[in-house]
């Protein structure tokens, strides 16, 4: 984390890899930093209520693609620490992180 005056400002992990080969991510950093919550509920929408699923705004692929390992081959846990992808905004926003009450917040692995 890097400092601006005294307030911490979160620097999370980068992504494992491009969303496509001509954007790195589903859509546009400020976009996505103002808009994933809505996104991230309307995927769940469309998914319980209607059936369809996507990867586009899907929080598995969120996950999968941005939660990285530490040097040691460890992922960092939701709960402690700032290192993990949705914690370290989250923590710089006050905002409470609900999603993985029922949701993995480490990737998938083989």
């Amino acid at each position: 984390m890097t400092t601006s005056g005294t307030v911490p400002i979160p620097n999370p992990p980068k992504a494992k890899e491009n969303f496509s080969a001509e954007q790195p991510c589903v859509a546009p950093k400020e976009i996505i930093r103002r808009n994933h919550g809505q996104f991230l509920k309307h995927q769940r929408e469309e998914t319980m209520r209607r059936g369809v699923r996507t990867t586009q705004h899907s929080l598995v692929a969120c996950i999968n693609c941005h939660v990285t390992q530490d040097a040691a081959g460890n992922y960092p846990s939701i709960k402690e620490g700032s290192e993990h992808f949705c914690r370290s905004c989250h923590s710089y926003a006050a905002v409470s992180i609900d999603c993985f009450q029922c949701h993995a917040s480490q990737p998938d692995t083989p």
